[in-house]
C-alpha cells in the first residue's frame, strides 16, 4: 500500500487533480481499499486505463491508517479556494477522455459554474427522477486559455528570479548579477564603447 502518498495527501488541499501515472497507480489502490475518496477518469478503450484522478478527501479509514503509520492525527485537511477548485477540475478534464458524465455532487457543482463561465460544453440532465448528472462534452477555448494562463503563473513562481543593479563606478547601461541560483549557468556581460 502507498502509504507514504497518503500521508502526503493528507496535508495538501483538496480537491487534487493526479495525472502522473505512478500517482494515479497510487490513487487506484487507495480508492479501491477505501482510504480515499476519489473520481478517476478511465479510458473508453478495452484497456480501461486510468488517464487521471481528481482526489475529494482522505476516508475515516484513511485517517487511521495515517495515525497507525505516523502515531499522531494527520494536520486537518484544507479546501482549495473556490477559483483553485475550478481551475483543479479542468485539469482533470484536460487529461480524460471525454465525453465525461459526472454524479458526484461537487463536481456536478464545479461543473455547472464552469458551464456557466463559458470553460466547458456540456449539459446538465435528469436521469431517472432525483438522479441528476451533468455530461462534459469538452474544454473551449477559454478554458483551455485559463490552464496556460495558470500553468504560465505556476511555472514563473518556481523559477529562480535575479536581481540586477548598477555596477558602481561604471557605465549607467552595464549590468551586473548579483543573486544567481546555484545550478544557474554563469553569463557575462561586455560593454560595447563607442570609438572616439
Amino acid at each position: 500500500m502507498p502509504l507514504q502518498f497518503l500521508v502526503e495527501l493528507a496535508q495538501k488541499p483538496l480537491p487534487l487533480a493526479v495525472t502522473c501515472p505512478r500517482q494515479l497507480g497510487h490513487v487506484t489502490r487507495l480508492k479501491a481499499i477505501g482510504l480515499i475518496e476519489a473520481t478517476l477518469a478511465l479510458s473508453h478503450s478495452r484497456d480501461r486505463r486510468t488517464h487521471a484522478a481528481l482526489v475529494h478527501h482522505v476516508t475515516e479509514s484513511g485517517v487511521r491508517e495515517i495515525m497507525e503509520a505516523t502515531g499522531h492525527a494527520p494536520t486537518p485537511m484544507r479546501r482549495c479556494e473556490p477559483n483553485s477548485v475550478g481551475l483543479t477540475f479542468l485539469r482533470f478534464l484536460e487529461h480524460a477522455d471525454l465525453p465525461v458524465i459526472v454524479t458526484h455532487d461537487d463536481e456536478r457543482n464545479i461543473a455547472a459554474r464552469l458551464l456557466l463561465g463559458g470553460l466547458i460544453h456540456g449539459a446538465v440532465d435528469d436521469v431517472s427522477g432525483d438522479a441528476r448528472a451533468t455530461v462534459i462534452r469538452g474544454l473551449t477555448a477559454a478554458g483551455r486559455a485559463a490552464l496556460s494562463v495558470r500553468m504560465r503563473k505556476d511555472i514563473a513562481a518556481l523559477r529562480p528570479r535575479a536581481h540586477w543593479e548598477p555596477v558602481p563606478g561604471g557605465l549607467a547601461a552595464s549590468r551586473e548579477l548579483t543573486t544567481l541560483p546555484p545550478h544557474a549557468p554563469v553569463m557575462r556581460h561586455e560593454a560595447v564603447h563607442a570609438m572616439d
